[in-house]
């Protein structure tokens, strides 16, 4: 269950990149590992304007510090 503040946080509109990272660094302090799902993966490249470099960083950020699992599916082309 989210606690009031990751609730919150996760209410906001729309969900920056701050909001997220708070939100799983929270979990994390809780003894939490989130594990984010994504299907069909490249379609993100074909909208830099939402998901730029900044994007992308901050994902490998909460990975590397233990905060975050990723799971990616592709399809081959």
């Amino acid at each position: 269950m989210a606690t009031t503040q990751s609730a919150k946080l996760l209410k906001t509109k729309p969900l920056n990149r701050q909001a997220f990272s708070d939100v799983v660094k929270e979990w994390k302090q809780q003894g939490k590992l989130p594990i984010l799902c994504l299907d069909d993966f490249e379609s993100l490249l074909k909208y830099p304007g939402k998901f730029d470099n900044g994007f992308y960083d901050n994902l490998r950020s909460l990975i590397d510090s233990n905060a975050l699992t990723l799971v990616v599916a592709f399809c081959a082309i």
